[in-house]
């Protein structure tokens, strides 16, 4: 008898078949993820440049697409972030299923103020929802998007009418301003007179004038970029110009206020250089008191009578000048009065000694005049005189006569310098002499009065210090100074802003990858090691490009687009990606040497983007190859500093080179051998030594017998003769080898090798 299974049991035995397919369906797609085809995240925006007003608004869209196995899902938490100001925009989160473009849009609504650019950042950070069948990996996204903002018409229409005239403006009314602080401390410096008081009252009310035009609020208008409601500042300059004007005025009120004071000043000092012979012309009078002496002293007396040479804040210095110029006059007549005296008294005792001496034939000293001397040659010329009277009296006329004219001959020769002794004649006896008595008489006979006379004004005058004390002036010093800012356009980035210019400095950085393990992958993920440096360099000043966008027409957008801002840009790069005018696809499986052309096309792109001339590149293992590679070609012309991180550059061999091919592509792996044409013939070249160079190297994992280096690239391979080497060591725990290859770029666990990034990408 047969007998037959339960059905119930072949169900249960239905479903277990089934459910063991399925795990294994599940465990199958899942390898194929894990060891092909890994997942991925991608961030692209359909506008990467937009053009808009400073108080419009715009869109910005963006696509993003999570790449995994069917049914997996991911949460993407994601900032909007203005570069300008660095203020965060949008700050949210979404869900997107795998597979699927994700299309986003963020409206936004500008208060700009005058025209410029600046950066619109969107950072995302995208974690998987758990499934045992989806990857883990935690994907860090970002983006720019470059916003350009223009004025409104109505703002350019008052530029174009006002703009031309804010500078004159602004110039005039420093300049009125500087003037009005330097007459200021010209009237301060000017002597207390009744003009300095007048003066003052003057620039006081032009201050007040001034201060009532408001210049300062249509600069800070014009400054703040508040252009629809500045003022005409021609109004303004009107009225600046009517306060010139009157400060000219009042400058030359100065000037000539300066001027009679100086005028005065200088009639003082030649009173003072008088007062020596006024004080000897009063002694003079006073010892040989008689009636020519008396009316000299009173006139001289009368000429400083009411003397007073002070200067007070009430009087006028046209009047001072005229009061001090007057005496002056007077005092100046009465010393040449006195001279005149003193010059007949000189010439009368002079002649009458000679006289004397040539008809008594000796030669007397001629001293200074004195009444003394002047007194003694008088009684001497009587003495002589009254004997020449008794010997006339026996003695004729014609004789007398020959005698004097004779004697006036020889008295000539004498003045003239003759010597008496040489032209002396006996008959000189016969001569009358000039009587000196009548001119001693009149100058120094003193006489008895029975009136005191009164000599006190000269006496003061002479006793007097008379001078005009000025204050000193302080040189002024504008301190608030009105500076109108020039319009142009404004580039901000990290809250600083800049004319919108190229620099040919802070070079952009670029990250190139190493080889590829999974051939089947995306390109993309070749990168995704330096997305977390570039995240950290963004905290540095470094603007994050995230991933160069190959799939962009460049011709499209403005040459150095991300170069006039005042930071170096970093981009990450794939040299995987073939692009042309009518594909862009990915090929994994060509020579180093092909890649080398690619990362030309790379850097050209780059150097149009923002307009510099050079790169500053960062390679990882196969990368720092191509860029070697790439410097044999085309030259380092374009390249300011290389730095290679963990780059076999003396080749890979053993297990590395045996399992290179397996997964990767198999074109590199052969050229990256040790014993390859393409090495022997990169190794070879010598053109990198003249580049700026470093090598940064991780050791530490046991590679073989006496060999150790980061699991991948031995320290053998990795030292780069002529560039600068540094060495870090790790500690090699990983249970995949090469783990620490690649690992070295996360700056979380690595953080000396991003810091030596950093330093050097920031020397000179």
């Amino acid at each position: 008898m047969r007998r037959h299974k339960h059905p119930k049991f072949k169900r249960i035995v239905l479903y277990i078949s089934i459910l063991v397919l399925l795990l294994l369906f599940i465990v199958i797609v899942q390898l194929d993820f894990v060891f092909l085809k890994s997942s991925d995240v991608s961030l692209s925006v359909d506008n990467p440049v937009i053009y808009t007003k400073n108080s419009g608004n715009f869109t910005a869209n963006y696509t993003i697409k999570y790449i995994d196995f069917w049914g997996c899902k991911t949460v993407c938490n994601y900032s909007i972030i203005d570069l300008g100001n660095m203020e965060v925009l949008r700050n949210s989160s979404f869900e997107i299923n795998s597979n699927l473009n994700y299309d986003y849009s963020q409206p936004f609504q500008l208060d700009k103020k005058g025209f410029g650019r600046y950066l619109l950042y969107m950072e995302m950070d995208c974690t998987p929802i758990p499934r045992y069948y989806c990857k883990t990996d935690v994907f860090y996204r970002s983006n720019i998007i470059s916003v350009h903002y223009n004025m409104t018409d109505k703002e350019w229409d008052v530029i174009n009418l006002y703009g031309p005239y804010m500078k004159d403006m602004v110039n005039t009314f420093n300049d009125i301003s500087a003037r009005l602080l330097h007459l200021s401390s010209m009237q301060e410096a000017l002597v207390p007179s009744l003009e300095k008081h007048l003066i003052g009252k003057e620039l006081e009310n032009v201050k007040n004038d001034f201060k009532m035009i408001d210049v300062s609020t249509s600069v800070n208008m014009w400054n703040d970029k508040e252009f629809e409601n500045l003022a005409d500042p021609l109004n303004y300059t009107q009225k600046l110009n009517a306060i010139g004007i009157a400060l000219y005025e009042i400058n030359a009120k100065i000037n000539l206020t300066q001027h009679i004071t100086n005028k005065s000043i200088a009639l003082l000092e030649q009173i003072n250089q008088i007062k020596p012979n006024l004080s000897v012309a009063l002694g003079f009078y006073i010892k040989h008191l008689n009636d020519n002496n008396i009316l000299l002293l009173s006139a001289m007396n009368a000429a400083a009578k009411g003397y007073d040479l002070s200067l007070d804040a009430n009087q006028s210095v046209t009047e001072y000048l005229t009061r001090i110029n007057e005496t002056f006059d007077r005092l100046s007549n009465s010393t040449i009065e006195f001279n005149k005296l003193m010059s007949e008294g000189d010439r009368a005792y002079s002649e009458g000694i000679l006289a004397l001496g040539l008809k008594k034939n000796h030669s007397w000293a001629v001293k200074s005049f004195s009444c003394d001397v002047l007194l003694n040659l008088s009684r001497d010329t009587t003495v002589s005189n009254m004997n020449s009277e008794a010997l006339r009296t026996d003695t004729n006329e014609s004789e007398i006569e020959d005698a004097e004219d004779l004697f006036r001959i020889a008295l000539s020769y004498v003045k003239n310098g003759s010597e008496i002794a040489g032209v002396y004649n006996d008959s000189f006896s016969l001569v009358i002499l000039d009587d000196v008595s009548l001119i001693y008489d009149l100058l120094c006979k003193t006489k008895n009065y029975s009136s005191i006379f009164n000599y006190s004004s000269i006496l003061n005058l002479i006793s007097a210090n008379d001078s005009i004390d000025i204050p000193d002036e302080q040189e002024p010093v504008l301190h608030d100074k009105l500076i109108i800012d020039d319009l142009y356009e404004e580039c901000c980035t990290f809250g600083n802003c800049s004319n919108c210019k190229i620099i040919d400095s802070n070079y952009p950085v670029l990250f190139i990858h190493g080889h590829a393990f999974d051939q089947d992958s995306s390109p993309g993920n070749s990168l995704n090691g330096f997305s977390h440096i570039q995240n950290l360099m963004f905290t540095k000043g470094f603007i994050n490009g995230a991933e160069l966008d190959l799939n962009l027409d460049t011709e499209s957008i403005d040459y150095g687009e991300y170069g006039v801002y005042n930071f170096p840009i970093t981009y990450r790069a794939t040299y995987y990606y073939i692009v042309d005018s009518y594909s862009f696809t990915a090929q994994k499986s060509e020579r180093i040497e092909n890649y080398a052309i690619r990362l030309k096309e790379i850097i050209d792109r780059i150097k149009r983007l923002t307009g510099k001339s050079k790169v500053r590149i960062v390679a990882h293992s196969m990368g720092g190859l191509v860029v070697r590679e790439y410097g044999g070609l085309f030259g380092y012309q374009s390249i300011d500093k290389v730095i290679t991180i963990n780059t076999p550059h003396n080749g890979i061999s053993g297990s590395v080179a045996d399992f290179c091919g397996i997964f990767g592509g198999d074109k590199e792996c052969e050229d990256m051998k040790n014993d390859s044409i393409f090495m022997s013939r990169l190794n070879s070249r010598k053109d990198y030594r003249n580049s700026d160079y470093y090598v940064l190297r991780t050791t530490g994992c046991i590679m073989g017998d006496n060999i150790t280096g980061d699991g991948v690239v031995t320290d053998s391979s990795s030292y780069l003769d002529h560039a600068q080497n540094y060495m870090f060591s790790v500690n090699c725990t990983d249970k995949l080898p090469g783990e620490v290859h690649n690992e070295v770029l996360d700056p979380i666990k690595h953080p000396e090798v991003t810091e030596k990034i950093l330093s050097i990408l920031n020397s000179r």
